[in-house]
């Protein structure tokens, strides 16, 4: 494409230097230019050596149009020998449309008559436009890429087995072992002056674990929970009022032992004991005399130890229990006297002989 471009750019560039008709004396024709109202006629080319042969002669018009119009000073032209009318015939005047997408570009015709008028309608073409100079890109040979070789493909390799080797086993996590639940007990709702007497226990312990709670008036088993937990109600009939109760608690998967204490609202009746009196000797060679007692008797009551040469008063205990160590001062040697002992609680009297002796 740049090739055909020069060369017709050579060609118009021959063909408006040579063809200037100016009057001339020897001349036959006498040029006359005149002006042609603005008609376009618009075709396309259907191959590019017809465009080429009408733009050489076009622009060959174009060129003596321009100069006419333009009124500068004619060149001399050297007519032939033999001038010869030359009559040109071109192509309708026409406009070609660009390519591109400007405005298209209105061309005027312009007639030149001779003395036999042949009548000659160049056409203005576009002014011409430098040609584009691409740049040249040298010719480089395609770089011949190197190839790496390529491997063998590789057989696929069979382990074997060393048998002298046991197979590894696969290694097994081991399972948590499960969380150890503390063995707890705590006092619930109470119901100490209820008839029968009531307390509520509740507490933790290992899932399954059997708990029992147990009181000298009363036992309760439960079983804890998946969770760990339990709770149990403890039923004591026939607690006095007063009392004082001992309850224990244990676990079969636990060696801790919870014990609680609970007492009985009201004031405790003291359990009907036997009186009973005991003396330790009969005869005693201690100076002043002196003797020892004791027995049993209902708790809190009064002992009464009486005689001619002394006497004293002691309690029974919450057992019902009660001892006492006598002196009897004044007591004559070899002279037996006579000791009683009375409870306020108990209607027997016990009496006790007593002889001082002289040491030895």
């Amino acid at each position: 494409m740049i090739d055909f471009e020069s060369h017709l750019t050579m060609l118009l560039d021959d063909v408006a230097a040579s063809v200037h008709p100016h009057p001339d004396a020897d001349s036959i024709f006498v040029p006359t230019v005149a002006a042609v109202p603005r008609q376009v006629h618009r075709f396309r080319p259907r191959s590019l050596v017809p465009v080429a042969a009408a733009g050489i002669v076009l622009l060959g018009g174009s060129a003596y149009a321009m100069e006419r119009l333009t009124g500068d000073p004619s060149r001399t032209v050297t007519p032939a020998a033999t001038p010869v009318p030359e009559t040109t015939t071109g192509p309708p005047t026409s406009v070609v449309e660009p390519t591109t997408t400007s405005e298209p570009l209105v061309i005027e015709e312009v007639v030149t008559t001779s003395v036999a008028e042949p009548e000659i309608k160049p056409a203005v073409v576009p002014e011409p436009v430098e040609p584009i100079t691409r740049p040249t890109v040298p010719h480089t040979e395609p770089a011949t890429q190197a190839t790496e070789p390529t491997a063998p493909p590789t057989e696929p390799t069979t382990e074997t087995t060393d048998s002298t080797v046991p197979p590894t086993e696969p290694t097994v996590p081991p399972t948590a072992a499960p969380a150890v639940i503390e063995f707890r007990a705590r006092l619930g709702t109470g119901g100490l002056a209820n008839d029968p007497m009531t307390q509520g226990f509740y507490g933790t312990a290992q899932p399954g674990s059997a708990i029992r709670v147990a009181s000298q008036y009363g036992v309760a088993e439960t079983t804890a929970g998946p969770l760990g937990n339990w709770e149990a109600t403890l039923v004591m009939p026939e607690v006095p009022a007063g009392a004082t109760v001992a309850v224990r608690i244990t676990s079969n998967t636990s060696d801790r032992v919870r014990e609680f204490t609970l007492h009985r609202p009201g004031e405790a009746v003291p359990p009907v004991v036997a009186f009973t009196a005991n003396a330790a000797q009969t005869t005693t060679d201690h100076t002043p005399p002196v003797n020892e007692y004791w027995g049993t008797s209902t708790a809190g009551a009064t002992i009464s130890i009486t005689s001619d040469y002394g006497s004293v008063q002691v309690l029974s205990n919450g057992e019902g229990k009660w001892s006492a160590r006598l002196e009897f001062p004044g007591a004559p040697l070899g002279v037996t006297f006579n000791v009683r002992i009375t409870s306020s609680k108990g209607e027997a009297a016990f009496d006790f002989p007593l002889t001082p002796v002289a040491p030895g």
